[in-house]
């Protein structure tokens, strides 16, 4: 593209703001601009004009810049921001631990420990207890254990949907996708400039990728404190003398009538299998449900 074209293009102060709209966009891609990435931004007929002139190079559907470092240096001595007029996307971090967090994650080590040190499952066990015996003697331990699962899998989703950000990590994840996409194109074209673009969003975003990890451990933590008191009580109650639980044989699709103590996988006893199953089941059903009414929501 020659100089005076260049010139001619940047004296209209409408085209001049779209190029560099168009070179932003490009370099906000990989290296590519379309029509559908600046439609939002540039009109048809400024658009039609760009097209026209020596300016953009057809790559199959899209456009590479003939020349984007003399682009942005007329833009600049026009006195045009590249960036100004555009909005480009940054990768926001995802909320980090509060010191609630921390206190809950604390709480949640010192209950887990329950699983190895007497003391500690005694003393858990004890105050889960008062909540769950009575109920103990007043149902069945199968719809009891029903009951636990169904309650427990209800406070774990209500607790992810509350301190996970789940629109943002999918979108941390479909942008990296996207980026990895780009950046093969971008190698393939030879798009020096574009490739360590490319690759410096690429570390960015696999970084970010990484704090998702810690960001999914804060609903863990709280859920902790729930779901660690109920097992470590169900697991006492069906061998505790007063219930009398672990010598009843429920009967069983397949299995036949089986004690809640009986091995069933291995070292795994019945009522941990079918606990274990309860919950899964019930979080499958929440999710689900949670899901239909938000997606109803959205829809109205």
């Amino acid at each position: 593209m020659t100089d005076s074209s260049l010139q001619s293009l940047l004296e209209d102060e409408a085209t001049a703001e779209a190029l560099a709209i168009v070179l932003a966009r490009a370099e906000e891609g990989n290296g590519t601009v379309t029509w559908q990435s600046v439609s939002g931004a540039v009109p048809a007929e400024v658009w039609g004009q760009i097209v026209g002139s020596e300016l953009l190079v057809s790559v199959g559907d899209s456009f590479v810049i003939d020349d984007p470092p003399a682009l942005r240096e007329a833009l600049n001595t026009a006195g045009i921001d590249v960036t100004a007029d555009i909005s480009i996307e940054e990768t926001e971090a995802l909320p980090g631990w509060r010191l609630t967090d921390k206190v809950a994650g604390a709480g949640a080590l010192v209950l887990a420990t329950g699983y190895q040190i007497p003391a500690i499952k005694s003393s858990v066990v004890s105050g889960a207890n008062i909540m769950f015996g009575p109920l103990a003697g007043a149902v069945p331990f199968w719809m009891l254990v029903t009951l636990l699962a169904v309650t427990v899998a209800a406070i774990s989703t209500g607790v992810r949907r509350r301190l996970v950000d789940q629109q943002q990590v999918t979108s941390i994840k479909e942008r990296l996708k996207t980026t990895k996409e780009q950046l093969r194109e971008a190698e393939e074209r030879g798009d020096e400039t574009a490739v360590e673009r490319l690759r410096e969003r690429r570390d960015e975003l696999m970084r970010s990728q990484l704090g998702i990890l810690t960001h999914m451990l804060r609903p863990l933590a709280w859920t902790m404190l729930v779901t660690v008191p109920v097992f470590l009580w169900v697991s006492w109650a069906v061998v505790a003398p007063q219930f009398a639980i672990g010598a009843t044989t429920p009967a069983l699709p397949v299995l036949g009538r089986m004690a809640w103590t009986a091995r069933v996988l291995g070292p795994v006893p019945l009522w941990m299998v079918y606990y274990t199953l309860n919950v899964v089941v019930s979080n499958l059903v929440i999710k689900r449900a949670t899901k239909r009414v938000t997606d109803n929501q959205a829809a109205a």
